[in-house]
Parts: C-alpha cells; sequence; structure tokens
C-alpha cells in the first residue's frame, strides 16, 4: 500500500506538466551536490542541492535547493520540489516547480515561479521552462526628467522656465520561457567523452521595454569523474553577448551517463540568458511617464508658483491637470553665438530663451544685478568659450575669478536649451570660479589655459556645493608657486558626480644665481668668493583639496596628470680672489727687499638646491568623506634641485720674479663647500589627516615621488707655489700654505611615494582597491670633495747658501653624503590611524634607489723639484686625502603599512612585484699628496707625504614586503617580493710618495 501511494504521488506530479533536466545519478539515500565559480561579464559563484525524498532506480521525488551570487551584487535563492521517472533503459521524463527570490544590482526583489518539463532520450535531452513572476514586476529606482533622458520633443524654453515631462524610471520583469537541447558524447569517445553540448533559446515580455529574445550555446567536459569545465555564451537584442567560464565539481551522481536511466540526479538546466548577471530572470530599465510636457506647463495660480521669476505663458492643453511647476525656473539664457547685451533696466527682459544675453554680458556686474533683481537664479549656456576674466568692469580689470553668489547655479546645455550639453559640446569658462554657497556647476569645462589663475574652483565657510558632469584643466602656476583644481574649505555638504580634474601644474623654483668672485689683491689680502644663491623650492601640486568640511561625497571621480613643480638649482659659489705676488716690482734697485705673495680669498660655498614639490591626487584633511568609482593616475611630484658647487680658493703664488734677501711665499684660499641639494616631493594619490573615509571601488595608478637632487662638488683649495724665480742675495724661502678642498654637498633624498596615506584618522573603511606603478624617488648622488692645493717649490734659481723651507699642501674635502631612496608604499597608516581594507590588489612597487656617497679630494702636493743650489731644503706636508661621503639607504617597498600606533586589518589582500631600492655606493677616500724631491742641486731633507682617507660606507638595501608592522589579515597573497640589492663601500685612497730622486 505504501509502494502504491508513493508511485501515485510520483504520477500525480509529471502529470501537471512540469519538468527537470540534470546530469549523474547515484543511490537515492545520497543527496547530490553541485558546487560551481566561474567568470565572465561578471565572476560567480553557485551552488546545488539535490535531495531525494523518496524512489527507487527508475523514479524519484526529490527537493532541490540552488543560488547563485556575482559581482555585479545580484543574486538568488531557489526552492524547489520535482520528480523523475525513467520509462525504460533510454528514456527519462522529469517535472519540477521552483520558488526563485531574486535581487538584481539595482536591489530589486523580485518572487518567481519556475515550472518545467524535460525529456531525456538515448543521448538527447530537452528542457523547457515557463517564469511567472507572482511578486510585483516592476520596482521605481528613481525618477527622471525628460531632457536628463534626452527626450527633447518633452522638454520646453520659455521666458525664464524650461518645463519637461517627468519619468519613473522602473526596473521591471516579466513572464518568460526558454528552451535548451542537448547532446552528450559517448563515454567511450576519446577525450571527449562524455561531454555534453547544449543550444538553446530564450525570451522574455516586458510591460515598457522592448521584448528580450536570444539564443544560448555551451559544452560541459569531465575533467574526472567529479568536475568538469564549463563554457557557456549568449547573444540577445537587449544585453547583446555574454560569455562565462567556469569549473564545477559534484558528488553523489558518479554513475555512467551512457544510460538514460542514470540522469535522475541531473543538475536542472534553468536561467538562460542570465550568463552576466547573479540573478535568476533578466530584468531591464524602462521608463514609465508620470508627468506629460502638457501637465507641467499647465497654468498655475501665482500662490504656487515657487519662482521669483516666471514666463507665465504656459503653452500645455487647458484641460489638462498638473503641478504646473517647471524643471528650472528663474533661468538666465546665454549663448557665445549671438545673443543681446544685458541691459540692466530692462531687468527680467533680459536673458528669455527667445532673447538670450551674449557671452560679454556673463560678467560680475551683471551676475550680481541678476542676484538682485532674481535671487536663487540659474544660468543656462550653449556651447562654446566664455571667460570669467576678459569681460569684467574696468573696477574690477585685474579680477581672475567670477564669484557666483549664494544660491546660483550654471548649466551647460545644447543650442535650444532643451537638453543637457554633451561631453564634446559642453560650454568651457577660462578662468576660476569662487562658490559663495548652493551652487550647482553641472555640464560645463572649467580651463586654466591662458589665464593667471592656479585654483578652478574653489569654496570657503559655506555650504552645498554641488558639481556634476565637470571637467577642470590645465592649471599652471608660476614660479614656485601652488597649484590646484579644486580646492574646498569648511564646507558642508559637498558633492562631485562625473567631475575629472586633470593637468594641474605647479610651478617649478627658480634656479640661485651663481655668485661673483672674489678680487684679487697682488701681494694682499684678496677677497672672498660670495656664496651661491639657493634655488628656491618647488610648489606643490594637488587635484582636488578638502579640508575641514562634513558630508563629502565623491562619486565617479577622475583625477590624473597632476605635476608638482621641481626645486631650482643652487648657484655656484665665486671663486676667491688670487693674490699672487707682483713679479714686476721687484727689480735691481732693492727698493724691494723681499718678495711675498699675500693670501688668497676661500672661495664662496655652493647654494644650496630647492626643494621638489608634493604633488597629491586628492588631498583630505579634517572631513568625512564617502567615495565611489574613482580614478587617480600619474601623479608627479618634483625633483629636487641641484645644489651649486663651491667656488675654488684664490691662489697665492710666487712666480716669474726676481727677488731679494728673504722671501715668504703666500697663503693660499680654502675652497668653498658644495651646496646641499634639494630633496624629491612626495607624491601620494590620496593624503588623509583627522579624516573619516569610507571608499568602494578606487583606482590609484603611477605615482611617482620625486627624485632628490645632486649635491654639490667642494671646490678645490688655493694654491702656494713657488715656480720659475730667481732669488739674489736670499737667504731663506718659506714655502706657502695651500688651502683646504671644499667638502661635497650632501645629496638630496629621494621622496616618498603612497597610494593612501592616512595620518590619525578614525576608522576608515576601503573596499575594492586596485593600487598600481609607485616609484619611490631616486636619491641623488653626493658632490665629491675639492682636491687640496698646492705648495710646490720648482725650477727655481737661487743664491749660494740658500735655505728652502717646504710648503704646507692643503687636505682634501669630504666627500657628502648620497641621498637616500624614497619609500614606497601602497597603504601607509600612521599616528593612531584605523583602517580596514576588504578585497585589494597592490602591485608593481619600486623603493627609490639610494645616491652614491661622494668621492674624497686627493691631498695637494707639497714637491721640491728642479732647482739649482739650495743649501738645506728642510721636510714639508703634503695634504690628506679627503673621506669618502657613505652611501645612502635604498627605499623600502611595503603593499600595506602601519606604524606602532596604527591598526590595520586586511581581507583578501593581493601583492606582487614589490622591489626594495638598491644600496648606494660609498665614495672612495681621497688620494694623499706627495712630498718628493727630484732633480735639485743641493741637500735635502725628507718630506712628510699626505695620508690616504678611507672610503664611505656603503648604505642598507631597502626592503620588501606585503604587510608591515601591526598589520593582521586573511586571504593574504604575496608574489614577486624582492631586497634591493647591495653595494660595496668606497676604496681608501692611495697614500702620497716621498721620495727623493736625483740631485746632488
Amino acid at each position: 500500500m505504501a509502494i502504491q501511494k508513493r508511485k501515485i504521488t510520483i504520477d500525480l506530479l509529471l502529470a501537471l506538466g512540469f519538468s527537470v533536466f540534470s546530469i549523474q545519478a547515484q543511490a537515492l539515500s545520497t543527496p547530490r551536490v553541485i558546487l560551481e565559480a566561474g567568470s565572465g561579464v561578471e565572476t560567480y559563484g553557485f551552488g546545488d542541492l539535490l535531495v531525494p525524498i523518496v524512489g527507487d532506480n527508475t523514479e524519484i521525488l526529490y527537493l532541490d535547493g540552488a543560488g547563485k551570487y556575482a559581482t555585479d551584487d545580484a543574486w538568488y535563492g531557489s526552492l524547489g520540489v520535482g520528480a523523475r521517472k525513467a520509462t525504460d533503459v533510454n528514456q527519462t521524463i522529469g517535472a519540477y516547480l521552483f520558488a526563485d527570490r531574486d535581487t538584481t544590482t539595482d536591489e530589486s526583489k523580485f518572487t518567481v515561479l519556475d515550472a518545467g518539463l524535460e525529456y531525456y532520450i538515448n543521448a538527447w535531452d530537452l528542457h523547457v521552462n515557463g517564469y511567472l513572476p507572482i511578486s510585483n514586476k516592476e520596482n521605481v529606482t528613481g525618477t527622471a526628467y525628460a531632457d536628463e533622458l534626452g527626450v527633447e520633443s518633452e522638454v520646453d524654453a520659455t521666458g525664464h522656465d524650461l518645463y519637461a515631462s517627468q519619468y519613473d524610471i522602473v526596473e521591471e520583469v516579466g513572464n518568460g520561457a526558454d528552451v535548451d537541447v542537448g547532446y552528450t558524447l559517448k563515454d567511450s569517445i576519446p577525450f571527449m567523452g562524455g561531454s555534453r553540448f547544449d543550444l538553446g533559446g530564450y525570451y522574455t515580455s516586458y510591460a515598457h521595454a522592448d521584448n528580450l529574445e536570444g539564443v544560448q550555446a555551451g559544452v560541459w567536459i569531465p575533467l574526472t569523474k567529479n568536475a568538469e569545465l564549463r563554457a557557456a555564451d549568449s547573444y540577445d537584442n537587449i544585453f547583446h553577448n555574454s560569455a562565462t567560464l567556469s569549473l564545477a565539481v559534484h558528488f553523489g551522481d558518479d554513475k555512467s551517463k551512457d544510460e538514460t536511466i542514470n540522469h535522475l540526479l541531473e543538475q536542472n538546466v534553468r536561467h538562460l540568458g542570465t550568463l552576466n548577471t547573479g540573478s535568476g530572470i533578466k530584468s531591464v530599465q524602462s521608463l514609465k511617464q508620470i508627468q506629460s510636457l502638457a501637465q507641467a506647463e499647465a497654468p498655475v495660480t501665482a500662490t504656487n508658483n515657487s519662482s521669483p521669476v516666471s514666463s507665465g505663458d504656459g503653452s500645455g492643453d487647458s484641460g489638462d491637470s498638473g503641478s504646473g511647476t517647471p524643471e528650472y525656473d528663474n533661468v538666465w539664457f546665454f549663448t557665445d553665438s549671438g545673443g543681446t547685451d544685458f541691459d540692466a533696466s530692462k531687468g527680467t527682459d533680459n536673458c528669455t530663451a527667445s532673447n538670450p544675453c551674449n557671452s560679454a554680458s556673463f560678467n560680475q556686474t551683471n551676475i550680481d544685478t541678476i542676484n538682485s533683481i532674481a535671487p536663487n537664479s540659474n544660468f543656462f549656456f550653449t556651447s562654446g568659450s566664455y571667460s570669467t576674466t576678459t569681460y569684467q568692469a574696468t573696477s574690477m580689470a585685474t579680477t581672475l575669478t567670477l564669484i557666483l553668489d549664494d544660491g546660483q547655479s550654471i548649466y551647460g546645455r545644447d543650442d535650444d536649451y532643451l537638453l543637457p550639453a554633451s561631453d564634446d559640446d559642453r560650454p568651457t569658462f577660462y578662468g576660476s570660479f569662487d562658490l559663495l554657497g548652493d551652487n550647482t556647476l553641472d555640464d560645463i569645462n572649467v580651463d586654466g589655459t591662458g589665464t593667471d589663475t592656479s585654483v578652478g574652483i574653489y569654496a570657503t565657510n559655506t555650504q552645498n556645493i554641488t558639481l556634476e558632469n565637470v571637467s577642470v584643466s590645465n592649471y599652471t602656476a608660476t614660479a614656485g608657486a601652488d597649484a590646484a583644481g579644486i580646492a574646498f574649505d569648511n564646507v558642508n555638504a559637498i558633492g562631485l558626480n562625473n567631475v575629472v580634474v586633470e593637468n594641474i601644474q605647479a610651478g617649478d623654483g627658480a634656479d640661485g644665481i651663481a655668485e661673483g668672485n672674489g678680487n684679487d689683491n697682488a701681494g694682499g689680502v684678496a677677497g672672498n668668493g660670495t656664496q651661491g644663491e639657493s634655488g628656491i623650492d618647488g610648489g606643490n601640486a594637488t587635484g582636488i583639496r578638502i579640508t575641514n568640511s562634513d558630508n563629502v561625497t565623491l562619486n565617479t571621480v577622475t583625477v590624473q596628470n597632476i605635476q608638482a613643480g621641481n626645486g631650482g638649482d643652487g648657484g655656484n659659489g665665486g671663486q676667491g680672489g688670487n693674490a699672487d705676488s707682483d713679479p714686476t716690482q721687484q727689480d735691481a734697485s732693492h727698493d724691494f727687499d723681499s718678495g711675498m705673495a699675500g693670501t688668497g680669498g676661500d672661495g664662496g660655498n655652493g647654494g644650496n638646491g630647492g626643494q621638489g614639490g608634493n604633488a597629491v591626487g586628492i588631498n583630505i584633511q579634517n572631513s568625512t568623506v564617502t567615495m565611489h568609482a574613482s580614478i587617480i593616475s600619474n601623479i608627479q611630484a618634483g625633483n629636487g634641485g641641484n645644489a651649486g658647487d663651491g667656488g675654488e680658493g684664490g691662489h697665492a703664488d710666487t712666480q716669474y720674479g726676481t727677488y731679494y734677501d728673504t722671501t715668504t711665499a703666500g697663503i693660499g684660499g680654502d675652497g668653498g663647500n658644495g651646496g646641499i641639494a634639494g630633496n624629491g616631493g612626495e607624491a601620494d594619490g590620496i593624503t588623509s589627516a583627522n579624516d573619516n573615509l569610507t571608499i568602494n571601488n578606487l583606482q590609484i595608478e603611477t605615482v611617482i615621488a620625486g627624485n632628490g637632487g645632486i649635491g654639490g662638488n667642494g671646490g678645490a683649495g688655493g694654491n702656494a707655489d713657488v715656480t720659475h724665480n730667481q732669488f739674489i742675495d736670499n737667504e731663506t724661502l718659506l714655502g706657502g700654505k695651500a688651502g683646504d678642498g671644499g667638502n661635497g654637498g650632501d645629496a638630496g633624498n629621494g621622496g616618498n611615494a603612497n597610494g593612501i596615506k592616512a595620518t590619525a584618522d578614525n576608522n576608515d573603511n576601503l573596499t575594492a582597491l586596485f593600487i598600481s606603478t609607485l616609484n619611490g624617488g631616486e636619491g641623488g648622488d653626493a658632490g665629491n670633495g675639492g682636491n687640496g692645493g698646492s705648495s710646490d717649490i720648482d725650477n727655481n734659481i737661487m743664491g749660494t747658501g740658500f735655505d728652502v723651507q717646504r710648503g704646507i699642501a692643503g687636505n682634501g674635502g669630504s666627500g657628502g653624503v648620497g641621498g637616500n631612496g624614497g619609500q614606497s608604499y601602497g597603504v601607509n597608516n600612521t599616528n593612531n590611524t584605523v583602517m580596514n581594507i576588504n578585497d585589494a590588489f597592490i602591485s608593481n612597487f619600486n623603493g627609490g634607489n639610494a645616491g652614491d656617497g661622494g668621492n674624497g679630494g686627493d691631498g695637494g702636493n707639497a714637491d721640491v723639484d728642479n732647482d739649482y743650489q739650495p743649501e738645506i731644503i728642510t721636510a714639508g706636508k703634503a695634504g690628506d686625502g679627503g673621506a669618502g661621503g657613505n652611501g645612502a639607504a635604498g627605499g623600502n617597498a611595503i603593499a600595506v603599512n602601519s606604524d606602532q600606533s596604527s591598526s590595520t586589518t586586511t581581507e583578501n589582500l593581493m601583492t606582487e612585484k614589490l622591489t626594495g631600492g638598491n644600496f648606494g655606493y660609498g665614495g672612495y677616500g681621497g688620494s694623499g699628496g706627495s712630498a718628493t724631491t727630484t732633480n735639485n742641486i743641493g741637500t735635502y731633507q725628507t718630506g712628510t707625504a699626505g695620508s690616504g682617507a678611507i672610503g664611505g660606507e656603503s648604505g642598507q638595501a631597502g626592503t620588501a614586503q606585503g604587510t608591515g608592522a601591526n598589520v593582521t589579515g586573511t586571504d593574504t597573497v604575496e608574489n614577486n617580493i624582492q631586497a634591493g640589492k647591495t653595494a660595496t663601500h668606497g676604496g681608501t685612497g692611495n697614500n702620497g710618495s716621498n721620495l727623493n730622486i736625483g740631485g746632488l
């Protein structure tokens, strides 16, 4: 009796005309499970669980639950009951009934009944489904006017008003059906055995849109008995082409498909045409008119007219009842093609739809006049060029900015004002705007080309600023000045939607002037060279700057090509003046008994290089901001300026003269130190401080920090040589003191590159981040030390019994320290920042390479060569070499960094291609000077040679890490992480020689 009831139940379900399709069978006591993951237009996951309730190996009654979710945030859940019966070995029939709950991308929810029939015979299978929404078939997702939808025939401009019909934007589903035919290859066929090929069609009828008609084809290829590769492609008249590739695993249905009886646990074939969404039913957006143009223009009583300026000449049918409210009232129309001059005496007769004002009439005087006549006015502009600087009143001739009064707004329109201006036909305003509050800018371009303005749009201490479909571009600051596309400070309620900011260029810093040389003074004290002038810092460049503001929404914002200014180069130091002896004053008259050179002037220090400017895509301070679907790219900081070289010390030589009695050589001037180079500027995609950020779907690419400048070279020390002289009746020659070489200047550090830099932020939430191509700035190479001056005594003719006291040569200057490579951080959190990051891909980061240390200068020589008849040559001292400068550290490359005071959590983080910066090489030590005695006629003591100096140490290599300290996370993947390369220390300089060669 129980068996009979079971058969009656199954037969009854089959008789109802429902059908099912599935794949793979097994024992009825075991559920069948299918899990599938795939990608195409969207990435998705799918699951299906079939549980047999009653039956045997030839017929079953089952429950089935299925669900799908895709990255378009659409999904469905499905629960159903079905029956299948194998009538013989070669055929199986089935029927089922499902209830689906569908959620679309726009968060509309629909309940749909899905009834189906299926039939298997031999290797063929057939599936027919019908879909019947049983809840509402449509959901209103918004409202729009006809001009916003491009329906020009339903728009009318008259007087100071614009009227338009109004529509509900409806997401709707409809009754539908699909059919699918499949064919499965025999298991015995090599390679493709068990593969199923199918072809089907689908159809849906909508109330307010074209009906959907499409086809779908696919293949399921077994990889193992429990896994298969699936591919499908569909095409229809609304959504066009969609394709997916997926991997499915299944358990509980592993019997051969050669026999049709084994299809009792197959997967149901349903929902054709839904490859591009997670929903189980295809929804479309359609329009449903809720107010006609005639209704909008129907006259109303004056008490209902909200506009201070209204045309009152409605053209609608007087029999229609409606709101009689224009979409825009208080509209003032302007055109770049013709138009008339604004005449203040005509009041509201100016700038109507039929008699627009010309472009020259849009100036500050008329803006203020209109505000006094009709506050909260709307300005409509056709395509063309408009200036915020050219047509100003005489008293405002230097004005670079137009001020929009509180409540005034600007809209770009087509040539008859009926539709918003398209991208290529937006009106362009050259100059900038200062917004006083409650302002909207819509469908316009704001351009700095040919103007002196350095900020495109700004507002301070106000509220309710909206920019929609606005481009801000081409702002270039003067030398060393800052530039920004948009700047808002202390503004409550900011909305930016579909805004592009690009080509913002800060000014380069001016170069320092190379200063003058010291004055010469033969035999006296010469003048010192003047220090070189330092270069000016480069200006900072910012795409969008928002400070001290709340309720900020940035939606579909693009910021690109933001270039900070380079630091100016330092000027070279002037040379010290020379103080050589004057041989023309030494003669046989003995008017001057002794010859003596003076003191050479010191060389001037080189000027420092200017700092490179910082570049920021979006700078947010003390604000609450929500950002969605935005792109930041090509952010370039300024390079640090190169430092000036130190000037050479002045010489104090005694040369080509005839001298009597004691002769004292001079003192050479010291070389000037090389200047310190400027640091490279920092480059940030987003800088945030004391904020609360919510970011979803953000792409940051190509953030390049500035390189450090090159350190200035030290100037050479001045010489104090005694050469090619004749000494008569002298008793003693006192050698001179040469000047020391100047030290090389330190190099500039490379700037840091940050995708997102947060300081003291509270509970930031970032989702769906893509950050790629960040380079820390290269550290500059340090300046070399200047060589010490020489104190040689060469090629002189001396009297009998002449004593020579060698001179003291100058020491070489030390080499400067190389610049550190800049750090590269995808996300860098500091100073108690709390941040949560979900779904992030961070790649292609490079820490900046370190600069090399400067080489030390060589010590000067103190040689005595080729002199005739000296009695005694005493020991002298050659100069020591200068120490080599240290190499610098390479920059680190870290995807997510968090300092000790901050806390960062990540989920689903992938990082790859992170490379630390290379070591900087240590500079070589300078060689010691020589103190040789060569080919002299006389006796002599051995001189003291200069010592070679130690070379500089190399720096540390930059590290590379996926996550730094205080970052915790799950599902983290790291690939191709590489530290920087090592470098060598600088070599020690050679010691000088003190040989005595030849002579008598």
